[in-house]
């Protein structure tokens, strides 16, 4: 029996597809996906790195882009309802929710107020299989909403601000992110309308060294959204290949002359109250 990865393109091997490429030239487009039509109606949520998304394709203008005047259930609900791609940035699995009704809060008790009843407020660090099962009961669900959508689930490539476990901030960062990355996977392989993108692989992945991070190591450079939105034209097919990788860099300053200064991000509160 020959070599069965023999067949395989240079893009299948570590040498050839990512360590003698220039890092602009890396492109791991997915084998799974879709052809993105002007008609199509896009809606994104999740994690601060998802404003980013939706700066990018609102600019662009290749697709509607679809957002809430108001918030609060019927907003989100007729949102769902109307689109026809979801993009959907899952950002970490550390969450504090209330002890009486299960629901999650975007920021601790405590951070910006303090709570009248402490002891109504739990900490949880969910786990694979919890995260799966959610994600796939909002899968099924929207499903059942709206027939039409495409949901493309990411991980943002975002590192948390702090950690309430007991591990260093590396280790829960990388505890989190392995296990939204391993879900999207799962979820993707599971339905045929599920389409993981890797916004995350081209931000932090080993071939960056970096690059796409500002000084402090957590933020996005420009270049770095730059470079994903880039591959997602190319992945689904709203700009050649050509076009797409001239436009990486070209873009940056124009759709993110600064890059983290409009985005909105519940977490980096965590560190401001204390000071640093």
């Amino acid at each position: 029996m020959k070599n069965p990865y023999e067949s395989r393109p240079p893009q299948h091997f570590w040498k050839p597809g990512v360590a003698e490429r220039p890092l602009g030239e890396i492109r791991p487009v997915p084998a799974k996906r879709f052809r993105l039509e002007p008609a199509d109606r896009i809606a994104t949520a999740g994690s601060c790195f998802a404003q980013h998304v939706s700066a990018h394709i609102r600019k662009q203008g290749f697709a509607r882009f679809l957002q809430t005047e108001t918030v609060g259930p019927a907003a989100v609900h007729a949102l769902l309802s109307e689109c026809t791609v979801f993009v959907f940035t899952l950002g970490l699995t550390e969450a504090w929710i209330s002890l009486r009704d299960g629901t999650a809060y975007p920021l601790a008790p405590g951070v910006v107020a303090a709570p009248s009843e402490p002891a109504q407020y739990g900490f949880r660090n969910f786990t694979y299989e919890q995260v799966c099962g959610d994600l796939e009961s909002f899968v099924t669900r929207l499903q059942s909403l709206n027939p039409r959508a495409r949901i493309l689930p990411t991980v943002s490539p975002v590192p948390l601000t702090a950690t309430y476990t007991d591990e260093h901030v590396l280790i829960a960062t990388m505890h989190s992110k392995s296990i939204l990355r391993a879900v999207c996977s799962a979820i993707t392989a599971r339905y045929e309308h599920v389409y993981y993108f890797p916004a995350y692989e081209i931000v932090a992945g080993h071939q960056t060294r970096g690059a796409y991070f500002t000084d402090n190591l957590r933020n996005v450079t420009s270049e770095g959204v730059a470079q994903v939105m880039s591959v997602f034209e190319e992945t689904y097919a709203v700009a050649s290949p050509d076009a797409a990788r001239a436009h990486s860099g070209s873009a940056a300053a124009r759709l993110f002359p600064k890059s983290d200064e409009d985005v909105l991000c519940d977490e980096a509160d965590i560190v401001k109250t204390l000071g640093f």
